[in-house]
């Protein structure tokens, strides 16, 4: 069972996506989940290299946010689960 992971988004991204648009996906996941504004994420090898194998990871966004996240982590080795949630 999972106890926590994070969501990355961006919160410029589209109509602008707030923190507590996220709350349902805590249950979903049986995850504490901890949003993370990923315009702020410098260095992903870093924040990575901070998780647990078992925390999820859950990229929220559309093809902008998809694109930054791909381009960002390439051939970077992801410990951790990594889910994409549209929106």
């Amino acid at each position: 069972m999972m106890n926590k992971g994070y969501i990355l988004y961006n919160p410029k991204a589209g109509a602008g996506l707030e923190e507590t648009d996220f709350s349902a996906l805590s249950f979903v996941m049986d995850a504490k989940l901890t949003p993370v504004d990923i315009t702020g994420i410098q260095d992903y090898a870093a924040f990575f290299a901070k998780l647990e194998a078992d925390e999820p990871v859950i990229l929220a966004g559309g093809d902008g946010t998809l694109n930054r996240f791909i381009n960002a982590t390439d051939g970077m080795d992801i410990p951790c689960q990594l889910f994409y949630l549209p929106a």
